[in-house]
This record gives C-alpha cells, structure tokens and sequence, in this order.
C-alpha cells in the first residue's frame, strides 16, 4: 500500500484548510493510498521554512517513516515561489 501524508496550509488565521484536507482524503481513498499523518498550518507563504514548524515537522516524519508520496492541493502550499518549493523536496 502507498503511505502518504496530507499537507494543507492557509495564509491567514481567518481561513480554513477543511476543504483541502477533504478533497486530500478523497483522492487517497479513491486510489487505495493509507494517511499516514496529516499536516496543517496557518502561516503565510511568504514566511521562510525554516520559520515554518507543521513544515519541518511533515518532512522530519516523511524522513523517518518512508512515506511514499506528500499530497497538497497545489505546490504554492508548499512555498511561495520555485526556491522554497525545492527547498522541501530535496530528499535529505
């Protein structure tokens, strides 16, 4: 079975990331994929990450447990620009 994490992020306390995680949820359901943890965070984009902790804890926990494939409903909840989205995906 695929192991896979669900990262959401939302850039303002006054916004929600129910609907990213739903729709996640789904699309893993639907291709028979297990959650293994799921990740949000309501932090602007425009913050570093280094300075963002539901980030660093999701990669710290896709290192230690083998996890097949990160989902998120676009890249830009990754990082804000090209940069910040390699920075993640650099396998360490």
């Amino acid at each position: 079975m695929v192991k896979t994490v669900i990262f959401a992020r939302v850039s303002t306390s006054l916004q929600e990331y129910d609907r990213q995680v739903s729709e996640l949820t789904t699309l893993s359901t639907s291709n028979g994929w297990s959650i293994e943890a799921v990740f949000a965070e309501k932090i602007s984009g425009a913050k570093s990450n280094k300075e963002r902790t539901e980030l660093l804890n999701m990669i710290s926990y896709v290192e230690r447990n083998h996890i097949d494939k990160v989902l998120v409903t676009e890249l830009s909840r990754l990082g804000r620009d090209t940069l910040q989205v390699l920075e993640v995906t650099i396998v360490r």
